[in-house]
């Protein structure tokens, strides 16, 4: 939003609305910003969480071949 929108907005909300309403709509953006970053930390953790378990699965898909190598090697 340009800043000539949000002046011509902010004027029009200062018009219609008391300053008590005011305060209490900021409040709740801020609350809600502070909830978004935190949902997008823990998304990010989990995103962080899933490419570990993501490394470890392909490190044990090779080990489970080696395994299995072993095996065929000792029918023989």
């Amino acid at each position: 939003m340009s800043e000539k929108t949000v002046e011509v907005l902010s004027n029009i909300l200062k018009k219609v609305l008391t300053p008590e309403e005011i305060h209490s709509i900021v409040q709740e953006i801020e609350g809600l910003q502070r909830e978004k970053n935190f949902w997008k930390k823990e998304a990010d953790v989990w995103k962080n969480e899933l490419v570990a378990l993501d490394r470890d699965m392909n490190v044990l898909k090779y080990e489970v071949a080696a395994l299995r190598q072993e095996l065929k090697k000792g029918k023989n």
